[in-house]
């Protein structure tokens, strides 16, 4: 949940009076974009999006290289 309800229901108030507003809970997946949350902290990651570019591109089973290699 949010940490101050009073803060998020006035973000929220200020929001609808500016924008056409459609609250659809707590997001998952946004422009190619997985979200997830542990306690307070949001994570965001790409990794399906980056697995279908290399799907797309044939190189899902490539090796995989370090950078920078070590010497």
């Amino acid at each position: 949940g949010c940490i101050d309800e009073h803060l998020y229901e006035n973000i929220v108030k200020k929001l609808v009076e500016r924008f056409r507003v459609k609250e659809l809970g707590e997001i998952n997946k946004y422009l190619g974009m997985e979200f997830s949350r542990k306690g307070y902290k949001l994570y965001i990651s790409q990794s399906e999006y980056v697995d279908k570019i290399l799907q797309d591109l044939n190189m899902i089973n490539i090796n995989q290289v370090m950078i920078p290699q070590p010497d």
